[in-house]
């Protein structure tokens, strides 16, 4: 390189030295620091320390540099084996992925996870929608608890995320438009920008809630729990997934067979599309990143038309 006549050589001395990795830095002390390190928000690290968790079981107190690429790629397999579904064993590679590039960076040890790819996602949807007699019925099974019914009102009726649930507040409920409407802070995100609309079936039985619970405040979730332990705290994603699971149990609707939470989304999509709402319209609705997320919804409605009008049975009919 030349400045002002002169040659200034540049060498490779004044790069600064990455630290040695110390002996006794086991694979789950260098799990912390790389999680420590993480720029990221709260929840990210506490997902990406859940998903290492099962890692760090699977290697069994090996040393990193005893961990190969073969063994990454056995791990893989062994949780497709398990029957995780391929979006979490997605996220649990991503995570792994993340801490060996930390690893490299920092001690320049070998990226053995460059390149692991994660499973290919099927367009197949793994939650089952309910039909419009099911949810009914999964409305009628929570009419005399109050904070129930509004939550499984509330998901039947906007698609709502649980997540977004539990995030919330009283403050939340306002207008856009004219329109009444819940603001949300959507997946992935740090303001609360995005909004359902919400039409008296929606929020009266959210208002009824309310005004049952005794001096309640704007900044209040929505939700609290009626637990002794967690008694007017947030409730979780988890209580909601558990409140879903047990109304949906109790109308015959089984976890094995692909009913959860998430079908209450799916059964909102499905509900829209089959009324004649148009995918862009339900896109929007559901806030998705991709039209391909949306179009699942409609290769899920044809399978189910298929079925129920079944055209081979039509057949019977010729002869």
């Amino acid at each position: 390189m030349q400045d002002n006549g002169e040659i200034i050589h540049i060498s490779g001395d004044n790069t600064p030295e990455l630290p040695e990795l110390k002996k006794e830095d086991s694979v789950e002390i260098l799990v912390e620091q790389f999680l420590a390190q993480h720029d990221v928000r709260k929840s990210s690290r506490d997902r990406y320390r859940k998903s290492l968790k099962g890692f760090l079981k699977w290697i069994k107190g090996k040393k990193i540099e005893q961990i190969t690429r073969e063994y990454l790629l056995e791990y893989k397999e062994m949780l497709l084996a398990k029957g995780k579904s391929t979006m979490t064993v997605g996220a649990y590679l991503v995570s792994i992925r993340l801490f060996y590039e930390y690893l490299y960076q920092e001690y320049n040890i070998k990226n053995i996870a460059k390149g692991v790819a994660s499973p290919k996602r099927t367009n197949k949807f793994e939650h089952k929608p309910l039909t419009e007699e099911q949810s009914s019925k999964l409305l009628e099974y929570f009419k005399d608890n109050l904070r129930d019914y509004a939550i499984i009102n509330l998901m039947l009726r906007t698609g709502m995320r649980t997540i977004e649930i539990v995030r919330s507040n009283i403050g939340d409920i306002g207008e856009i438009g004219g329109k009444r409407c819940l603001y949300l802070q959507g997946k992935g995100r740090d303001d609360k920008k995005e909004y359902v609309l919400t039409t008296d079936k929606t929020l009266n039985p959210i208002k009824e809630y309310i005004k049952a619970r005794p001096n309640f405040k704007e900044d209040e979730p929505i939700f609290i729990s009626k637990s002794k332990n967690n008694f007017g705290e947030r409730l979780t994603t988890k209580t909601i997934s558990l409140i879903a699971r047990t109304g949906l149990d109790a109308i015959g609707l089984k976890g094995k067979d692909g009913y959860t939470a998430h079908s209450l989304r799916h059964t909102a999509a499905s509900i829209m599309l089959s009324r004649g709402i148009s995918l862009d319209r339900i896109r929007s609705v559901f806030r998705h990143k991709n039209m391909s997320t949306t179009l699942g919804y409609a290769t899920m409605a044809d399978e189910r038309k298929r079925i129920e009008e079944s055209p081979e049975a039509a057949l019977d009919d010729a002869f």
